[in-house]
């Protein structure tokens, strides 16, 4: 009788470890890769958090980010921005990437980037950023600002390349100064690579400067 109970116990033990497997491969799927990495971590760093690295004197970038900027095209006044780390305008956390003019006498045409690899062609792809535009009282309008968030779809490096004025469906750009404004472009992916862009390019040489926080890079079978 013993022996039969044992028999018994060890039975259903081996029932309930089998189904205890079972469940739980049951349950794997929901892990998959496009599920856990969801969301801002398809970008690194992206609220320009820790430490930067120092590009060159008064240009340091958050570790993750690369940056281009302009120095020709025919501007009278034209040059590399400034750009650091800030601790006092920022959305959420502790820091957040500020970029300006070297001086009021000069403009820039600069954008922070990131590429993203691993998309499946035909999948949205989505980049937002909060900005913050603080310029002078003349620097009064989207125009003149222009300063807006962008997706590649072909994982280029140079923001030309999509030019807002040819390609506007790839941009949204901030409509007011003053406060934090939400900015998010989504698109149909055409590439494996796609690089996001955060860009600013005031156009009067007037006191300019922009404040980027809380990026996020999302992918999804729907729009």
């Amino acid at each position: 009788m013993r022996k039969g109970t044992n028999l018994l116990t060890m039975c259903i033990a081996g029932l309930a470890s089998t189904i205890g497997i079972v469940a739980f491969f049951a349950w794997l799927p929901s892990l998959s890769p496009r599920a856990t990495v969801a969301g801002a971590s398809w970008i690194a760093n992206p609220g320009f958090e820790g430490e930067f690295t120092e590009l060159e004197q008064w240009l340091s970038i958050a570790d993750g980010w690369e940056l281009w900027y302009a120095t020709d095209g025919g501007e009278d006044g034209i040059a590399a921005p400034k750009a650091f780390q800030e601790n006092t305008r920022v959305r959420e956390g502790l820091q957040s990437q500020h970029v300006r003019a070297q001086n009021d006498g000069s403009i820039f045409d600069a954008c922070l980037y990131q590429q993203v690899t691993g998309i499946t062609v035909g999948e949205y792809i989505r980049f937002s950023a909060w900005a913050y535009v603080d310029a002078h009282d003349d620097l009064n309008s989207e125009e003149k600002w222009q300063t807006r968030v962008g997706i590649d779809p072909d994982g280029g490096t140079d923001p030309r390349d999509i030019n807002y004025y040819l390609y506007p469906s790839l941009w949204d750009s901030v409509t007011e100064k003053g406060r934090w404004q939400h900015l998010s472009v989504v698109i149909k992916a055409t590439s494996p690579t796609a690089t996001a862009y955060a860009c600013a390019h005031p156009i009067w040489r007037y006191s300019f400067h922009v404040f980027w926080d809380d990026t996020e890079f999302a992918i999804s079978s729907e729009k």
